[in-house]
């Protein structure tokens, strides 16, 4: 083991690349979406990779994967490896290809995306007072599985966007989960370069692949699409406009953050505490919090 480490600390950052491409590879290989994305029940790790030989191999990918992340970020941060932020978005988005063709074995939300979506798209019916159900003859309506008679949980700035994108592709669900996870994977790149731009010192660049290369959330965004990368790119876009001396603008935009989902709720507090401090007097707080709370 520690000659393995040895040798993933000296190889060139290519290297660590290359097995960490083979491994996710691996992963939409033994968890493929096309032989299984219109099949119900729905699948999981679980149904795909029935036996304990599969489970186990399953974890030692997902371990090593890791560790190469981690092995990665060692080597940037202590600056061994020289990259740029065009290497880092370039090798997550190839790192992320292959799981375009893995199944959404961590959390099949992706489903019930595209079948809200087709509520909005097709039907011309509010998400929001009309459940999967209550269209039953609907083509996909199996799909919903136990959230066929729930309305929607999200806000309606995510119900706009899966209408908008199922749009494109109302009668392909194929298709649209293709779109779904292109439009996770643009996303979290858009966040990635966010955070580079919010980092400053020495880190920049290890603290970006830290969120880039990341395998948790390669597979949350591109593998199941959630649109949790949604919500996050509206804070982090307004906190890099707060940086930008347009404090106003920026907690506007961090607004669309609960509109996405709700518990995106949760941050505002504390980003508006922030803004508010850093303020010269009273009278910029309180136009800002006038505004602010008219806006919201």
């Amino acid at each position: 083991m520690n000659r393995l480490r040895s040798f993933f600390l000296q190889s060139p950052l290519w290297v660590i690349f290359v097995f960490s491409f083979l491994g996710y590879g691996l992963l939409a290989y033994w968890l493929p979406l096309f032989p299984h994305y219109n099949h119900v029940p729905l699948a999981d790790v679980r149904r795909l990779l029935p036996s304990l030989g599969q489970g186990l191999a399953y974890g030692v990918v997902l371990t090593g994967l890791f560790g190469l992340y981690g092995l990665a970020y060692r080597a940037v941060k202590a600056q061994r490896k020289t990259v740029s932020l065009i290497w880092l978005v370039a090798t997550a988005v190839a790192l992320a290809s292959p799981l375009f063709l893995a199944y959404p074995f961590n959390a099949n939300d992706i489903y019930r995306y595209f079948i809200r979506g087709r509520i909005t798209a097709v039907y011309h019916e509010s998400p929001f007072t009309v459940a999967p159900d209550d269209i039953p003859n609907d083509p996909y309506l199996p799909l919903a599985g136990e959230w066929a008679g729930e309305t929607s949980p999200y806000g309606p700035v995510w119900e706009m966007v899966a209408g908008g994108v199922t749009a494109v592709a109302p009668n392909n669900l194929w298709l649209a989960m293709l779109l779904f996870k292109g439009l996770g994977l643009a996303l979290f790149i858009a966040c990635g370069i966010l955070i580079y731009h919010l980092t400053v010192g020495t880190y920049q660049l290890s603290t970006t692949l830290l969120w880039l290369w990341n395998p948790a959330l390669l597979l949350t965004f591109v593998v199941d699409a959630h649109n949790d990368v949604l919500m996050l790119f509206w804070l982090l876009w307004g906190w890099w406009l707060v940086k930008k001396d347009k404090p106003q603008i920026g907690f506007i935009v961090m607004l669309f953050a609960p509109l996405t989902k709700p518990i995106g709720l949760l941050a505002l507090p504390f980003f508006f505490i922030h803004i508010w401090r850093e303020m010269a007097n009273w009278q910029q707080r309180g136009r800002f919090a006038l505004w602010s709370g008219c806006l919201a």
